[in-house]
């Protein structure tokens, strides 16, 4: 196996990529299908809508318990447990008759890719520190947003020449694809981090207090939850706000939906080359504000004014693409605070991140009225929220507290 001594920096990220980027080729190449699904199980679209959000619950699980595991086993391992567990459901999938089997069988092959991707951002941490580790987290995740870019015109594709079940098939070959990379290299020996300590409950929770109980940690993971929130409850209605309201037609999707990742790309690209001049926490707190200033032009065109689509693309365009600033920033500074147990740290900031979304993406769902007001008001609401954590964590900071 190719250990890190054997590989460069940039077959690192495109390693570390590959593997984070199997959550978003689980969602958004299925998103195109959705309206055909509902079709196909006899079921409301919002309904089907209900497993984006069981897929980020069941992804926050599998983080929370892949996390300790991967420092105690180590990454490779553990990522590879992730990914057979997420090759099983997702061949199930094809399978599904039912709402009810498609929402319970999404779910277990979250949990799967939960473990699988947890350890991308613990192993960036292994290797890289300081600013050169949020310079690499950002050059992972930029990579890593091509799989957005992508992915819902891979589905489109798919839906057009075959059916929504060959979507699941993909998803397998890319398992299998990944496997096969895991198992040939990957950018660490696969070393546990913490070989010595009982893989007990005990330890466990004592492991997660400890990241919780830290002065500046949560702060950090309630201003990225946060920022995130908008994202998945634009995962979740996006189907019906472009080609449900909006009237889109089924080929345009995939471009609209994925004009914000493009933005996203470029500003991740350019916080890694700013970073190592400019404070990581100047450029975390310019992608807030870009965020909040979008996110409150939505609710006051979604509530006082008549949407239009070009104005809603380019807000959405904005919102999501700021997101470049943002996340590489946030997980780079928490992790800095955890050496020895970086796994754990980033399972728990991915365990409350997905949770948070899936709340966010229930309630804009529950809220549905068949316009774009909830929508528009929980990505105003969580940019406004993430904007006041952020004050306080700068505030947390500035007076010396770690």
């Amino acid at each position: 196996m190719t250990t890190q001594q054997d590989m460069s920096p940039t077959r690192t990220v495109v390693t570390l990529a590959a593997l984070s980027a199997i959550a978003a080729f689980s969602i958004d190449t299925y998103i195109p299908a959705i309206p055909t699904m509902a079709k196909a199980l006899s079921a409301p679209i919002h309904k089907v809508e209900l497993s984006i959000s069981t897929f980020f619950i069941g992804y926050a699980l599998g983080q929370l318990f892949g996390g300790p595991l991967s420092d105690r086993l180590g990454r490779r391992r553990v990522a590879l447990m992730g990914l057979s567990l997420f090759l099983f459901s997702s061949f199930l999938l094809i399978f599904s008759q039912a709402v009810w089997q498609l929402l319970a069988l999404r779910t277990v092959q979250a949990v799967g890719g939960g473990f699988a991707t947890v350890v991308a951002g613990a192993t960036v941490r292994d290797l890289y520190e300081g600013r050169e580790g949020a310079r690499m987290m950002s050059l992972v995740q930029s990579v890593t947003m091509g799989a957005p870019l992508v992915a819902p015109a891979v589905g489109t594709i798919l839906l057009a020449g075959f059916s929504w079940h060959a979507i699941f098939l993909f998803l397998c070959a890319y398992a299998l694809f990944l496997m096969g990379i895991l198992y040939r290299r990957y950018p660490v020996s696969g070393r546990p981090v913490q070989a010595g300590n009982a893989m007990t409950l005990g330890h466990v929770s004592r492991e997660y207090a400890s990241v919780l109980l830290h002065p500046v940690s949560p702060w950090f993971m309630l201003v990225h939850t946060f920022a995130c929130g908008g994202l998945y409850a634009f995962l979740t209605e996006s189907a019906f706000m472009y080609m449900g309201y909006f009237g889109v037609a089924e080929a345009l999707f995939p471009v609209l939906f994925s004009s914000g990742v493009v933005v996203v790309i470029i500003l991740s690209r350019l916080n890694a080359r700013l970073v190592r001049r400019v404070n990581p926490m100047g450029l975390l707190t310019c992608g807030i504000l870009i965020q909040v200033v979008c996110g409150i032009a939505l609710a006051v065109q979604a509530s006082f004014l008549t949407p239009t689509l070009p104005v809603t693309v380019a807000l959405n365009l904005l919102y999501i693409g700021s997101l470049g600033l943002i996340m590489g920033n946030t997980v780079s500074g928490n992790l800095q605070n955890f050496p020895e147990k970086s796994g754990t740290a980033h399972a728990l900031m991915g365990v409350i991140n997905c949770l948070g979304g899936a709340v966010a993406g229930i309630t804009a769902s529950h809220f549905h009225d068949g316009s774009l007001k909830p929508l528009a008001w929980v990505m105003c609401l969580s940019a406004l929220f993430a904007l006041g954590f952020l004050i306080i964590l700068r505030k947390r900071m500035h007076m010396g507290v770690r």
